[in-house]
C-alpha cells in the first residue's frame, strides 16, 4: 500500500522550513502532528511554533478502481503563548505564502496541488498556570500520488 500521507507530510515539512517562517519562529519549531512536550527543567522554548496533521483524505479513482492520487485535507496553524492573536496572524500569513499553489516531488512521489480550503482555524487554549495558547491556522487540500509502494 502506498503512504501518501507520509510524502504530504515530507512536502509540507519541506515548504514550512523556510527562512521567513525559522526566523519568524525564532528556530525551527516546525511539528507534524504534535507540539514536543514541556521540558522538565528550563525555559520553554516550543512556542511559537507551527503544527501540521492530517484531518481526512479522499481517493480519486480512474476506471476499473485504481486510484490515480488522494486528496488529503490538512490543518496547518501556528499556535503562540500569548494573549493576543497579532503574533499568531502575521506568523500564518508566512505560511499561507509558503503553501498557496505549490507543488513538487518529494521522496517517493509528488503533490501536484496544495491549496487553502478553509482558514477559520482562530482559537483560544488556557494554560494551566493561567494565560493562553493562540491558534491561528487553515486546512489545505493536497493532490498527491506515490510512485513506489513499500
Amino acid at each position: 500500500m502506498a503512504d501518501e500521507t507520509a510524502l504530504c507530510a515530507e512536502f509540507l515539512y519541506g515548504k514550512l522550513n523556510v527562512s521567513a517562517i525559522t526566523t519568524a519562529l525564532g528556530a525551527a519549531r516546525i511539528h507534524d502532528t504534535d507540539v514536543p512536550q514541556k521540558p522538565i527543567s528550563g525555559p520553554d522554548t516550543r512556542f511559537p511554533c507551527v503544527v501540521f496533521q492530517q484531518q481526512s483524505s479522499v481517493d480519486s479513482y480512474g476506471v476499473g478502481a485504481v486510484r490515480i492520487f488522494t486528496r488529503p485535507l490538512w490543518t496547518v496553524k501556528v499556535i503562540v503563548d500569548d494573549d493576543s492573536y497579532k503574533n499568531a496572524s502575521a506568523i500564518f500569513k508566512l505560511v499561507d505564502a509558503a503553501l498557496q499553489g505549490q507543488s513538487g516531488t518529494v521522496t517517493n512521489g509528488s503533490v501536484y496541488a496544495c491549496y487553502r480550503e478553509d482558514t477559520n482555524i482562530r482559537y483560544s487554549e488556557p494554560k494551566p498556570a493561567g494565560g493562553y495558547f493562540k491558534h491561528v491556522g487553515g486546512t489545505y487540500r493536497l493532490e498527491a500520488r506515490a510512485t513506489t509502494t513499500p
